[in-house]
């Protein structure tokens, strides 16, 4: 076809260059798109002049005709142009002929409605040579990663369209090695119709993938960047899709040899075609898309409240304890146990991977007032391998890791398990605290409590904070005997060893925020043990009575008894039970572990009072009459010791309350008569008289005998009143054995018969 003329009445409609703007012949219709049977097809069309009204065929059967009617092109947007360039767009039969050369016929003019042939009275006619393709949609990826096709059919394909590609990246040239060729060229971008959310290794990844029916999904990820899809990189086999939005997960593998960066996925599209690879044509209709994807590390991040700020640890392989696993943010949580408990993030249900750290004590509590010496506060830490470890704890409880709370700094650790010493402040707020743990690769150095490190892991846990209650009974840490410089026992009562007790530490019990097992009815708390000569300085000792003047519960402690009592008040909050251990040091020799010191041993007590009997021993010797000291510490655990022993941190009570009292042993003076079967009455057991006795120094008014009441002349043998562990019942006809028993020679010595005793007579004695 010639270009138009005046002559042939051609001059108010035609086509022009759309590059200068002046006509050339044939170059007013531009084919955007391939023509493929069954599927969409697009024009550009440019005219010069006026408005007008467009006619077009295609000889579809490729039988060398236009048929006037079924070949005629119906565009969408109708047969009316406008000066200039636009769009019109047009369905191309399945029925069409494919796979060979065909023609087009476009004419425009100002009346329209013309035929493909005949003369028409203005505008301009344009001849094309098309090509009638099979409709094929091709992958974009790098070439490495293979070709794969699909057929096309109308209506069914991934997100709103799919274009016909003549070969890969839509052309068969690869423009720019990123997989957007197919999204650039074409009938608009289709790859349009997977969503991803974020790569991150180690978690569970969200896709959200349209479809236009029902199919069937099948995707792969190179995971390991070697320019191919591998058969373990398929993370979507004959996975059904329904018409709409499919919002679908998938486990994104875990770190070790995965690739870090720009990659690559191709997903496939098929009605009902199962197992399919990676590459190569499907003859089934449907689609493929292909898409560049960033990879990126596995983040392991903390989990305490929002407050105390993100940190984060990429994957290394270096560890804390044995697990680690990946999230894609914080998994901030009031307990520091949203990472322990997260479901869906961590598709490898990997236990607890805050798994390294634990107190040394069985408690798994830190204790307020912690020296560099303190056996409580050692925290062990298992590494996977050598590296850098700090720690913070919020000893203030002030949400944040502040200043003075960073308690470890890059503290070079090997593999394997280290025990580090945490130095809690005396001032520190009682009750569960914040503590994160990071460990990164040697030569990191000092790193903040948040922020993104390139190794390790981030570990965070709420610890309690206790405090502690210790005693109060005597303790000058000086000497080397149980008797101190002062001249009274000298017991372990310090939390520290000292020269006296070089292996045995004060008790102490863990005392928590809100104390819930006591005795008494408060518990005081103490940075080490207050040691005094009347074991006085603990104000919260108030729960164990001996004062049987004033409460008839309690009962005298006299030696040799058996049913001495005392009235033991105890606060069990949760009414759990709980148990008392209580000494008496008996011959005041500054330990609790002679035979019979211990009166309680592992007794159960409830809430409120308990009245306990126990029983005062009956040495031969060594006994002491007046002042000594007792210790009494209940726990839930019970079977606790007098004093730690070796001071390690085990043996310290982990509840409860010691106190530590001044307390008096009295003696008692008994008969000697003959008792047989509760005759006389002379023994304990028969109800036998007796008189408590003391050394003279308890001021009472009670047992006074050796200073103010005896029988006896109070000059000879100190008042000659001794002391016996029971009556000493004597033959029938003799009551003697009393004036042999005792520290006085003859305490009998205040009775004097001065007559015979003769039935019906008078006698005298002299008293």
């Amino acid at each position: 076809f010639d270009a138009p003329d005046a002559g042939e009445g051609q001059t108010t409609h035609h086509f022009r260059d759309e590059v200068n703007a002046v006509h050339v012949a044939d170059q007013g219709v531009r084919f955007d798109t391939p023509l493929a049977a069954g599927t969409a097809a697009q024009i550009s069309v440019l005219v010069g002049g006026s408005a007008g009204i467009l006619d077009a065929w295609i000889d579809f059967d490729n039988n060398g005709t236009f048929d006037p009617i079924n070949e005629k092109l119906n565009f969408n947007e109708g047969p009316v142009v406008t000066t200039g360039l636009q769009a019109r767009t047009f369905t191309v039969p399945a029925t069409a002929v494919t796979g060979q050369p065909s023609n087009a016929r476009f004419r425009l003019s100002t009346a329209g409605g013309l035929l493909p042939t005949g003369q028409a009275q203005d505008g301009e006619v344009e001849d094309y040579s098309v090509f009638l393709a099979e409709p094929i949609d091709f992958g974009d990826a790098p070439a490495s990663y293979g070709s794969a096709s699909h057929d096309i059919i109308a209506g069914f394909h991934l997100g709103s369209l799919v274009d016909v590609d003549t070969g890969d990246w839509h052309d068969g040239t690869d423009d720019n090695g990123n997989a957007s060729d197919d999204d650039l060229q074409g009938f608009g971008d289709d790859d349009d119709g997977v969503v991803l959310g974020e790569l991150r290794y180690g978690t569970e990844a969200t896709v959200t993938v349209t479809a236009s029916a029902p199919g069937l999904l099948h995707a792969w990820f190179d995971f390991n960047n070697n320019g191919m899809f591998d058969v373990a990189e398929q993370v979507f086999a004959d996975t059904p899709l329904v018409a709409g939005a499919n919002v679908l997960n998938f486990n994104m593998p875990i770190q070790g040899g995965g690739f870090v960066g720009d990659s690559y996925a191709r997903f496939r599209f098929t009605q009902t075609f199962t197992g399919i690879g990676p590459t190569g044509p499907i003859s089934e209709r449907g689609e493929v898309e292909d898409y560049k994807v960033a990879l990126k590390d596995a983040l392991d991040f903390g989990d305490l409240d929002a407050s105390y700020g993100n940190a984060s640890h990429r994957y290394s392989g270096l560890t804390i304890g044995a697990t680690w696993d990946a999230e894609l943010a914080t998994q901030a949580s009031a307990m520091a146990d949203g990472d322990d408990t997260d479901t869906g993030v961590d598709p490898y249900n990997i236990p607890d991977d805050e798994d390294g750290v634990t107190i040394n004590n069985l408690a798994g509590v830190l204790v307020a007032g912690g020296s560099d010496d303190n056996p409580f506060n050692q925290v062990n830490v298992n590494a996977s391998g050598a590296g850098e470890l700090s720690a913070w704890v919020d000893f203030n409880h002030d949400g944040a890791f502040g200043a003075g709370e960073k308690v470890l700094d890059a503290v070079a650790v090997p593999a394997g398990t280290t025990s580090h010493t945490i130095t809690v402040p005396t001032s520190a707020t009682l009750g569960g605290t914040a503590v994160r743990f990071r460990l990164v690769a040697s030569g990191t150095g000092s790193i903040g409590a948040t922020g993104e490190v390139n190794s390790g892991e981030v570990e965070d846990y709420v610890f309690e904070v206790v405090g502690l209650d210790f005693g109060d009974l005597p303790d000058d840490n000086k000497g080397t005997s149980a008797i101190g410089h002062d001249g009274l026992p000298d017991y372990p009562v310090r939390r520290t060893n000292d020269v006296t007790f070089p292996t045995a530490f004060g008790p102490a019990h863990f005392v928590p925020a809100i104390p819930k097992l006591f005795l008494g009815n408060s518990v005081t708390l103490e940075n080490d043990g207050q040691p005094s000569s009347n074991a006085d300085q603990d104000v919260g000792d108030d729960g164990v009575d001996f004062d049987f003047i004033a409460n008839s519960n309690v009962t005298p402690i006299v030696y040799g008894r058996m049913d001495n009592k005392v009235e033991v008040t105890v606060t069990d909050v949760d009414l759990a039970g709980a148990n008392l251990d209580g000494w008496i040091d008996f011959n005041k020799n500054g330990v609790f572990t002679d035979p019979g010191e211990q009166i309680f041993a592992s007794v159960s007590v409830t809430n409120g009072s308990n009245v306990l009997t126990y029983t005062v021993p009956n040495w031969a010797s060594g006994l002491i009459i007046g002042d000594t000291f007792a210790r009494f510490r209940l726990s839930t655990a019970g079977g606790l010791p007098s004093e730690v022993g070796t001071g390690d941190a085990t043996s310290y009570a982990y509840d409860g309350e010691i106190e530590d009292y001044k307390v008096f042993v009295y003696g008692a003076d008994y008969g000697d008569a003959h008792d047989v079967a509760g005759k006389y009455a002379t023994l304990i057991a028969s109800n036998g008289a007796g008189h408590l006795v003391d050394d003279g120094s308890s001021n009472d008014g009670i047992g006074e005998a050796n200073h103010t009441l005896l029988l006896g002349d109070p000059t000879l043998n100190a008042g000659r009143v001794d002391v016996e562990a029971n009556g000493q019942p004597s033959p029938f006809d003799t009551a003697t054995l009393d004036d042999s028993t005792g520290p006085a020679a003859d305490d009998e010595d205040g009775v004097v018969f001065n007559t015979p005793l003769a039935a019906g007579q008078p006698m005298k004695i002299t008293v």
